[in-house]
């Protein structure tokens, strides 16, 4: 982080830039402006590490028991996306709002930026709490990086959320892989990290929710809403490539080796084939009627 200067030396000095990102990116309103954000843990399964290398030891609680310094800096880098992505979505969501379908919506809708902005104030927390001067700037940058300037850290995160039938798809799906994210978080040997799982787990069910019971009602409501789906899915799928086709990266291979001792399972490559599977297994169209929407999907693009 060269020439980069932290302004912040507390955080009760983060939350003052927390309040202030609120009113810029336009969504200190109503609830979210009441709400009280706060830190929160919750048990965890084990005290000991179930996985890897170290399985059998005790979790790590600060940075000093961590054994090697490159799986310090991937537990660093780690938090940070995470949190980038939760306020991202914030500011990629911001002016829906305006055009929510009905008052139960528009307070899902809240409730569901309401939690994605405490989980970023979770993994801040624990920037601020186990990494020093380091975890400050980062915690900083969090919320100076703006999705509607290209500037968060995955390119999925700075496209424009900009209508009701791509926020239901998106937290239909794309919370999905985040669920998946914060459950492999929960086996982490970092103990702080995996007990800040279990709230956030339990926040992310109901933006799945949300965006599964949107979906059923635009299908049942609109002629056209399979269709409106099918072509969503086309457009999440191209987004959201960045969660899978990477998975040999350096980086991604590091939190997933042994030494990381976090649990790794293979991605479901039928799922990225054939988007019909997802229409099937989510209840949202029967075998025939998703069938008939993907009728060629291996020639999607050619």
């Amino acid at each position: 982080m060269p020439g980069k200067v932290a302004k912040i030396g507390t955080f009760s000095e983060w939350v003052g830039m927390f309040n202030d990102w609120r009113k810029e990116i336009g969504v200190d309103h109503g609830e979210i402006s009441s709400f009280h954000f706060d830190t929160l843990y919750g048990a965890i399964e084990t005290e000991e590490i179930q996985f890897g290398h170290f399985k059998g030891r005790r979790k790590w609680e600060n940075l000093r028991q961590i054994p090697t310094q490159q799986m310090r800096d991937a537990l660093l880098n780690m938090i940070v996306y995470q949190g980038d992505t939760e306020f991202a979505s914030c500011e990629q969501q911001r002016h829906l709002f305006e055009t929510a379908p009905t008052d139960y919506d528009r307070k899902a809708i809240t409730r569901v930026m309401i939690e994605e902005m405490r989980h970023g104030w979770q993994m801040c927390a624990l920037l601020m709490d186990h990494f020093g001067y380091s975890g400050k700037v980062e915690a900083q940058k969090m919320l100076e990086r703006r999705a509607f300037e290209n500037q968060r850290l995955l390119g999925a995160f700075n496209v424009d959320v900009d209508n009701w039938m791509d926020f239901f798809t998106y937290t239909d799906f794309v919370d999905r892989d985040g669920k998946f994210q914060l459950q492999m978080l929960k086996y982490s040997g970092f103990a702080p990290l995996g007990r800040s799982m279990s709230y956030m787990l339990r926040e992310e069910a109901f933006h799945m929710g949300t965006g599964n019971d949107g979906l059923r009602r635009r299908i049942q409501q609109c002629s056209d809403g399979l269709f409106a789906l099918a072509q969503g899915l086309f457009e999440l799928f191209a987004r959201g490539d960045v969660f899978c086709k990477d998975q040999d990266s350096g980086g991604l291979m590091i939190l997933t080796s042994p030494g990381s001792n976090l649990p790794s399972q293979p991605v479901d490559s039928s799922i990225l084939s054939d988007p019909s599977i997802l229409l099937r297994t989510h209840g949202l169209a029967s075998e025939t009627t998703a069938m008939d929407l993907f009728p060629a999907i291996g020639d999607f693009g050619k």
